[in-house]
């Protein structure tokens, strides 16, 4: 776990944290231990508990009275509201994106090639990202986008779960070049309609991987 020692500590702390909870460090199995957490994290209780009540706002942990913190479980029914409404939210943003976006396309492109080339899985779920953010770059609705980043930090945890599962990159290399290409050729409704198919599928591709880490701790 790195040591964080720069200003802005609550925000610091609150991405640390999610990075935690991202790549499965930080589970829903017990609650937050706070003192051992800032221990680690060589920062007070003060900016921790800030950045908790963060992550709280977004979603990723919840408070229990008399209890603390706790990761927010990982749930079927919170897959199947959340990727719906950021394919929502990103539709918009491509909508909304232009002549600016369409300009974006070719990246979009070399983006994706990289991603088919990939080999680790890390790699792979950054350049996913780099992707789905270059697609929401030119919306200049700032609440949308606040809304958006929100939304996703909370799929990251399904996203790198599914990447570090039984998620195949294909798939979504296939989805991509076909947003891309409708981008470049700016079809920009055709991309937004593209882009909600494509977090639709990944609703049943996340699922997959939570009902198959269940019965693994079933077993």
């Amino acid at each position: 776990m790195r040591t964080l020692a720069r200003p802005r500590l609550r925000d610091d702390v609150a991405a640390e944290l999610t990075r935690l909870i991202a790549v499965g460090e930080l589970s829903a199995v017990e609650r937050l231990k706070e003192v051992e957490l800032a221990r680690q994290l060589g920062v007070s209780r003060t900016p921790l508990r800030e950045a908790l009540l963060v992550l709280e706002r977004d979603g990723l942990v919840i408070s229990e009275v008399n209890k603390g913190f706790r990761v927010a479980d990982l749930s079927e029914s919170r897959v199947r509201e959340l990727f719906p409404l950021i394919g929502a939210l990103e539709a918009e943003a491509i909508r909304s994106g232009g002549a600016a976006l369409r300009a974006r396309g070719r990246e979009l492109l070399t983006i994706n090639a990289e991603l088919r080339a990939a080999t680790s899985k890390a790699r792979l779920h950054e350049l996913d990202r780099r992707f789905h953010e270059v697609l929401a770059s030119e919306c200049s609705n700032s609440m949308l986008l606040d809304l958006l980043q929100r939304l996703r930090l909370q799929a990251q945890r399904f996203d790198g779960g599914a990447t570090r599962g039984l998620a195949s990159p294909e798939r979504s290399v296939r989805d991509h070049d076909a947003i891309a290409h409708a981008i470049v050729a700016g079809k920009l409704d055709r991309a937004a309609a593209l882009v909600q198919a494509h977090r639709r599928t990944g609703v049943e591709i996340v699922i997959a991987w939570l009902r198959a880490r269940q019965s693994k701790a079933r077993a």
